[in-house]
C-alpha cells in the first residue's frame, strides 16, 4: 500500500486544519508552512484520504473506504455529526447511514454535498439560501440528508451558497443563491446545456 501523508496550512482558528498543535507560533491562527495532519485516516489504519473539500471554516476528508470525515467550525452543522455551534479541532467521521459508500465530496461556504456510488446525493450544513435543496423553513441540518429530487448523480460542485450537479444523462441542475439574487430551493435544470451532455465539470469559489 502506498503511504500517503496529509498536509495543511493557512488559517486554522476554527479547527479546519485538524490540529490545534499547529496554532502555537508567533502568527497565532495562521500556519504558513504545510504541516502533517496527524488525526486524519492514514495507511496505518488501512485507509487513505483520497479527496479533500474545504469550506470557509470547515474541512471534509474522503477516505478510500467511502467514509467521510470532518473538522472545523460547526455553527450550521457543517461537520455532519449531529448538533451545531461547537466546532472541533479533531477529525471525526460524518454520520452517514450504514452501507453508504461515498465517491465524491464538495464544500461551499457552510454547506456540503456528497455523491454515493449508487448515484444518491447527500447534503448537510447551511440551507439559508436553499443550497441543500431543502424547503425554506429548514435553515440548516446537522447530519447528511438525501436529496431525493435527484437520482443518478455523477458529480456535484458547491459555490459559496449554491450547488450544481450533473446526473448520468448529462443534464445539469442548479439550486441555491443565484447571480440575480433569486433563491432556488429545489434543483432547476440548466436549459442552455440541455442539448450538450456533460460528463465532468468543476467549480470553485473565492472570497
Amino acid at each position: 500500500m502506498v503511504r500517503r501523508q496529509l498536509y495543511a496550512f493557512g488559517y486554522g482558528g476554527d479547527g479546519q486544519l485538524g490540529n490545534r498543535g499547529f496554532l502555537n507560533g508567533d502568527d497565532g491562527n495562521i500556519v504558513k508552512i504545510p504541516q502533517v495532519v496527524v488525526g486524519a485516516p492514514t495507511s496505518h489504519d488501512g485507509v487513505s484520504v483520497m479527496a479533500i473539500a474545504s469550506g470557509e471554516r470547515h474541512t471534509l476528508f474522503l477516505a478510500d473506504d467511502g467514509k467521510v470525515w470532518s473538522c472545523g467550525g460547526n455553527e450550521n452543522g457543517e461537520l455532519g455529526r449531529g448538533g451545531c455551534q461547537e466546532g472541533s479541532f479533531t477529525i471525526y467521521p460524518v454520520l452517514l447511514s450504514g452501507g453508504v459508500n461515498i465517491v465524491q465530496i464538495a464544500a461551499g461556504r457552510a454547506h456540503n454535498m456528497a455523491v454515493a456510488d449508487d448515484g444518491r446525493l447527500f447534503a448537510w450544513g447551511s440551507n439559508s439560501y436553499g443550497q441543500l435543496a431543502l424547503p425554506s423553513n429548514i435553515t440548516s441540518i446537522d447530519v447528511p440528508k438525501r436529496v431525493v429530487s435527484l437520482t443518478e448523480t455523477v458529480q456535484v460542485a458547491c459555490g459559496t451558497d449554491h450547488t450544481i450537479a450533473i446526473v448520468e444523462s448529462g443534464r445539469i441542475f442548479v439550486w441555491g443563491l443565484q447571480p440575480d439574487g433569486r433563491v432556488l430551493y429545489a434543483p432547476k435544470e440548466v436549459e442552455f446545456f440541455m442539448a450538450l451532455p456533460v460528463v465532468q465539470g468543476e467549480l470553485n469559489f473565492f472570497d
